[in-house]
């Protein structure tokens, strides 16, 4: 069965300065991590499902990794998990206007082109229309600050709930992202002055452990990465969305 990775959460590679890239301009990559954990039978040792997704962005032209996500069963019993990166989507967000690539590549052959609602995920990628929100029940509690990997966050303490599953979550705010449009929570984070970027879900009685990541990886893009995104601008000029 193939499940669109955004539907399982709430909800890339060079780090070397390409010289050409303007600074008026921001580039960049980032990773969205997603971890679920079966606290049934494997509690907080090893993840029901670890994987994340990259998105390259240039100024309002972003591409996002898109994969599919198997989960199998073989005929005696043992389950495994299958990963696959699917296609790659460029948005203008802009224009609104989405198209779809087989391989992130300079040369690679448009698969199609499309537009639509802003309501509706980008084939399970991020969707930059959405203004996403914690639904939390209660107060929300700011708790100490916190570093970890020499990064320090704001740190609070929500009470969520899914269905009939109450979960105590921990936001983490990254205040050296401010301005970022990479955040899981968008009224928090105006309330805190820092993008919300890491939460990590507890059942209180019943369901799975979940955590998600913004992961920052880079505010520069290669030369190689570079050229598609020009390649792929020049296909959106060439072929606009209608």
């Amino acid at each position: 069965m193939g499940i669109n990775l955004l539907l399982l959460c709430l909800l890339i590679y060079n780090l070397t300065p390409c010289g050409c890239q303007n600074k008026g301009i921001s580039f960049g990559i980032v990773r969205v991590k997603i971890q679920i954990f079966d606290t049934i039978t494997t509690p907080l040792l090893k993840p029901l499902l670890a994987t994340d997704y990259r998105i390259w962005y240039k100024d309002s032209l972003v591409i996002e990794e898109i994969k599919l996500i198997r989960f199998m069963t073989d005929t005696a019993g043992k389950k495994s998990t299958d990963v696959t990166v699917t296609h790659y989507t460029f948005v203008d967000l802009k224009s609104k206007s989405f198209y779809d690539y087989k391989n992130f590549s300079d040369s690679a052959g448009m698969v199609k082109k499309y537009s639509q609602p802003d309501s509706i995920p980008v084939n399970g990628g991020w969707n930059f229309y959405f203004k996403r929100d914690v639904e939390y029940i209660g107060s929300p509690q700011i708790i100490d600050d916190t570093i970890m990997s020499e990064i320090r966050y704001k740190r609070v303490k929500f009470n969520t709930q899914k269905g009939k599953n109450v979960y105590i979550s921990i936001g983490y705010f990254r205040c050296d992202k401010i301005g970022s449009m990479f955040k899981f929570d968008y009224s928090y984070s105006d309330k805190m002055g820092c993008p919300l970027v890491k939460i990590d879900e507890f059942p209180v009685t019943k369901g799975n452990r979940m955590g998600a990541e913004i992961d920052f990886i880079s505010d520069t893009l290669s030369e190689k990465e570079l050229k598609v995104f020009d390649s792929w601008e020049k296909n959106e000029k060439k072929y606009p969305v209608r």
